[in-house]
């Protein structure tokens, strides 16, 4: 497998950005190096490697969850706009889009997070006036009985690191679990911690609990400190935290912590586990498991007691973090060489999966409007219900890869030139829904008044339309 040019992840190029994210408790990402032919031996162990190793007692400073925000899928969804610290408001948007009775509905403040239980409600936390607040409201707008509920300290910032810029890719400080309890993750000078609540709006014994890694640092650009966390399919939370963060533009630390928590905030068994440097963010597999890319490029696969999988860790030729495919495979989306980029999918056992590495077709669309400088990470995937891989590519165009690692019929889709894909998502119906914009470029910036639109395509590339 060849190896990246260090020109696309390195290359952040400006002043500007220098100045906007020293603030921010990151530092410079790992070197660039060539990955193997194959993965490493399956005898490969945390100890050996010094990537991954049992951890003594939690820190009992910092803490935060990441979850998944808005849109939940590309049918109906809540969204979050806030401007500044003043106010937010969030948006209903059903199925044709139009107006709403009752949305958007105004709320004070700051919000970090907004999630949407299987029963319609949307809840919302936010920084008010009067204290932090969780909020929750119906269909109908209207705030549901016992809500809104207030919380002591401030919205905690939670992100999932990709090896970019900053903490990475800032996520929801409020998340959903499978029996309808809500998480939010909270802040205060001396600790970030989760707290689970019920549906009426009362407390779960047992929580809140802290997250690893550092503690808390003053609240600005970048948050309140680099932490996240994800919810698995039985209900379990998996938390992690930095420590010894640097203040520099990419995230940098001394070394990563993940801890697992039971339904009744207890440790579970065979956690904390570690991982030297700043590792990516994780995802919880259906079995429990966990998986993760180290900072010197390993990916990682760790089982529900905390023990290394068979077959892991697999090298890749740079670090990249992982992506959560249906039926458990990881793929990771990997910048080999301008104008091709590839994408790799392993397997539970940490082996290639066959068909696999597949060429894209063009670069990974990127989230930065400085040319091909990949300073604000990629523009995430989607994937469909049989797992096609849906990819957003620069120069304005879609790409879908089957499982088997082919080209699907009727892809790649051509958007225009100076048309930008800002977030892939796919809806109740199998459907590929992407966020558009026209927006100008250092090579093309002759775009007058951006569009967002957000475009519908069929599973098989027919355009279905916009709202």
């Amino acid at each position: 497998m060849p190896s990246a040019p260090p020109s696309r992840w390195i290359r952040v190029g400006t002043i500007l950005l220098a100045a906007l994210f020293a603030s921010c408790t990151v530092a410079p990402a790992p070197s660039v190096r060539p990955g193997p032919s194959g993965p490493p031996p399956s005898s490969a162990s945390p100890a050996a490697t010094l990537e991954v190793s049992p951890s003594g007692s939690l820190p009992t400073p910092s803490a935060e969850l990441p979850t998944n925000g808005f849109p939940t899928d590309g049918v109906e969804w809540h969204a979050l706009d806030c401007s500044g610290d003043d106010a937010c408001r969030v948006t209903y948007v059903p199925e044709p889009a139009g107006d709403e009775p009752g949305w958007p509905v105004l709320l004070p403040g700051r919000c970090r997070g907004t999630a949407k239980s299987p029963g319609g409600v949307a809840y919302a936390a936010c920084d008010s006036p009067d204290g932090m607040l969780v909020h929750a409201f119906d269909a109908g707008a209207n705030a549901v009985v016992g809500w809104p509920l207030s919380l002591p300290g401030s919205t905690a910032s939670v992100y999932e690191n990709r090896f970019t810029v900053g903490c990475g890719d800032e996520g929801s400080s409020l998340a959903i679990k499978p029996n309808g309890t809500i998480v939010v993750a909270v802040a205060d000078e001396t600790a970030a911690r989760l707290h689970v609540l019920t549906p009426v709006g009362r407390r779960v014994a047992g929580w809140p609990q802290p997250f690893p890694g550092d503690p808390p640092g003053v609240d600005g650009i970048g948050g309140n400190g680099c932490r996240g966390f994800a919810i698995g399919s039985d209900g379990r939370t998996l938390a992690w935290g930095y420590e010894g963060v640097e203040p520099a533009i990419e995230l940098v630390a001394a070394r990563t912590e993940f801890a697992m928590y039971g339904a009744d905030g207890g440790v579970r068994p065979g956690w904390p586990r570690g991982s030297v440097g700043a590792a990516s963010h994780a995802v919880i597999l259906g079995d429990g498991s966990i998986a993760f890319a180290s900072a010197s490029g390993n990916a990682w696969r760790l089982l529900a007691d905390g023990k290394n999988a068979d077959g892991w860790p697999y090298e890749l030729p740079l670090p990249v973090a992982p992506e959560l495919a249906p039926g458990g495979r990881l793929v990771f989306l990997l910048p080999i060489s301008d104008g091709q980029d590839h994408a790799i999918v392993l397997d539970l056992d940490g082996d290639v999966a066959r068909g696999w590495p597949v060429p894209l077709g063009g670069e990974v669309e990127t989230r930065c409007q400085m040319g091909d400088v990949a300073c604000a990470g990629l523009i995430r995937p989607a994937f469909g219900p049989d797992g096609t891989l849906y990819v957003a590519l620069a120069e304005g165009s879609l790409t879908a890869i089957d499982p088997a690692g082919a080209v699907v019929r009727g892809w790649p889709v051509g958007l225009g030139e100076q048309t930008r894909t800002t977030h892939l998502a796919v809806d109740e119906r199998g459907r590929l829904v992407a966020d558009v914009t026209c927006e100008p470029s250092f090579e093309l910036p002759t775009c007058e008044d951006p569009e967002h639109e957000t475009l519908v395509f069929s599973p098989a590339g027919e355009f279905v339309g916009q709202r």
